[in-house]
């Protein structure tokens, strides 16, 4: 699984950018992907903070509601 950029890295990619290198320069030179790079440069011009995001999604719970029924039925009938 893939692991986020540290934020010490993130910002210094964005300090590269911001000085006027190219996002293929910054991406050659911090070893990361040009996608990882432009995005990092949005989220720079764009102020929304430079932190790592949550990844992956959120999954609810499938039992939460049936876990006092499924805990009666095991407890009247164990085997």
């Amino acid at each position: 699984m893939a692991r986020p950029l540290s934020l010490d890295l993130r910002i210094r990619i964005a300090a590269t950018l911001k000085k006027g290198s190219t996002v293929r320069d910054a991406a050659k030179r911090f070893g990361v992907s040009v996608a990882s790079a432009v995005r990092i440069g949005q989220l720079a011009r764009g102020g929304l903070g430079l932190a790592a995001r949550k990844i992956g999604g959120y999954r609810p719970l499938v039992l939460i509601g049936v876990a006092d029924a499924l805990s009666n039925r095991l407890a009247a009938k164990s085997d």
